[in-house]
């Protein structure tokens, strides 16, 4: 990519895997921002516009 080169997707990923987020232990008032903030995203569809951008596939239907 850093050379122009084009990256061509060629079909649906092989594999999903989990994504997560490291919050310090303890700190339950940044975790259950940061639950709320995802929650919103999903239900107004950015987390879907999001993977629809970067790997033109939906990622986030399990």
């Amino acid at each position: 990519m850093k050379q122009g080169r084009p990256i061509k997707i060629v079909g649906q990923p092989l594999y999903r895997a989990p994504s997560c987020i490291a919050i310090v232990p303890g700190d339950e008032e940044f975790g259950t921002l940061v639950k709320k903030t995802i929650d919103e995203m999903r239900s107004d569809g950015t987390l879907m516009e999001l993977s629809l951008k970067w790997y033109q596939y939906d990622m986030i239907t399990p």
